[in-house]
Parts: C-alpha cells; sequence; structure tokens
C-alpha cells in the first residue's frame, strides 16, 4: 500500500481506487467516531473527522459509499483530498448540507 492509497482510498478494498463509473458524484460529510461505529451527517462543529463518499443513485434513491476518511478537524484539509479525488475522477464535489447549516 502506498501512502496515496492510504490517504485517498483508505475506506476502499485493499485501499484500491474504486470503479468511478459506480458513482454519480462525490459528497464530504462530517463524522464522529463512536468506539469504532462511525455516525455520520454531523455538524461542523461536531465533526471529529470528516469522510468523502462517493454518490450512487438507486432509483430516486441517493446512497452513498465511503471512499476515504480524512483524519482532521480541519475541513480546509479535508476539502483538499475531496477536490484531489474529484479532480481524479472528474465526478462533481458537494458538501453535506450538515456541514453548512
Amino acid at each position: 500500500m502506498t501512502d496515496r492509497a492510504a490517504r485517498l482510498f483508505n475506506c476502499c478494498t485493499d485501499f484500491a481506487e474504486p470503479r468511478w463509473t459506480s458513482f454519480t458524484a462525490l459528497r464530504i460529510g462530517g463524522c464522529i467516531d463512536h468506539n469504532g461505529e462511525t455516525e455520520g451527517g454531523v455538524d461542523y462543529q461536531r465533526a471529529e473527522f470528516f469522510t468523502v463518499y462517493g454518490v450512487v443513485m438507486d432509483g430516486d434513491i441517493a446512497m452513498v459509499e465511503a471512499i476515504t476518511d480524512v483524519p482532521t478537524v480541519s475541513l480546509i484539509k479535508a476539502l483538499t483530498v475531496a477536490h484531489e479525488l474529484s479532480d481524479l475522477s472528474g465526478l462533481r464535489l458537494t458538501v453535506c448540507p450538515s456541514l453548512i447549516r
């Protein structure tokens, strides 16, 4: 595993780059760790780290799949990683609404 893979794909099996065609967009959201269980969709003030998700459409329902966790409380640093994934994948990046409330 390379440092790049650990930084960009740490939620993916074997740290492998996902098939980007599976996704319609990318989304970044705030998360909290509860003893190994992740609570996503938290607001900026409560976020302990950030996750970049691939958005998958199932009919009219948008679901997300975690691509990487960004272990920082700095949204700017997390957005840097998210933008790198957006540039790599060609997918549009959005910010989870709970972060901007």
